[in-house]
């Protein structure tokens, strides 16, 4: 996370330099061309002279900057790699031991891989009954993240009134976004309104057993 921090602020750096230069040569040499195209004009036409306006160099340097600024920026982030998830642990069509609460609701670790997880995003596993069916996906707490990119968190599944039963089925998704897009504990219908900038493939879970 460190390296992707010092990446993020390297950019930032070229970004801010690159446009000081493109600002700097628009506003010093652009009047000296203008200048030279206008003789030209006038000893061909012999018009008057006009003295060149340094207020517009201003502005149109300044134009110049923030488009090279966000251009960029843009080509930089079409380039970096882009944030990746997976679930490594529960696999696919395993059968999972929930261990119940007293609260009624039951939970299992969920753990797995990522890179490029950047400081201000973080990672989320999301839950949705299959089996019986519930619409929608609940949100479990943020997923702790090593240096290596490994990463796990406790998903929790059930409640007072509909506690984990063996057979029960579900499917869970991690997702890598930002906190101030999604909340603990919500429930969430559509997960564009997630907005996640990576995603895990879909795992699909039998509980096996409660204790």
């Amino acid at each position: 996370m460190e390296n992707l921090l010092s990446s993020n602020i390297m950019v930032q750096v070229i970004q801010a330099v690159s446009a000081i230069l493109v600002a700097i040569i628009t506003f010093v040499v652009g009047p000296v061309v203008v200048a030279k195209v206008k003789k030209r004009q006038r000893h061909e036409d012999k018009t008057p002279s006009t003295k060149p306006s340094r207020l517009r160099y201003a502005i149109v340097s300044g134009i110049a900057a923030a488009i090279t600024f966000v251009a960029i920026g843009g080509l930089f982030a079409a380039l970096t790699p882009k944030p990746k998830v997976v679930i490594t642990n529960p696999s696919p069509a395993q059968n999972i031991d929930v261990r119940l609460a007293q609260t009624g609701s039951g939970s299992f670790r969920v753990s797995g891989t990522s890179s490029k997880v950047s400081l201000e995003l973080k990672i989320y596993v999301l839950l949705h009954p299959v089996d019986p069916f519930a619409s929608g996906w609940w949100v479990q707490q943020p997923a702790g993240i090593g240096p290596d990119g490994k990463w796990n968190t406790e998903a929790w599944y059930g409640s007072k009134d509909n506690p984990p039963q063996v057979g029960n089925k579900i499917d869970i998704l991690a997702v890598v976004t930002s906190s101030e897009q999604v909340l603990e504990g919500t429930h969430q219908i559509d997960l564009k309104k997630v907005n996640p900038v990576a995603q895990s493939e879909v795992v699909s879970l039998i509980i096996g057993s409660t204790r």
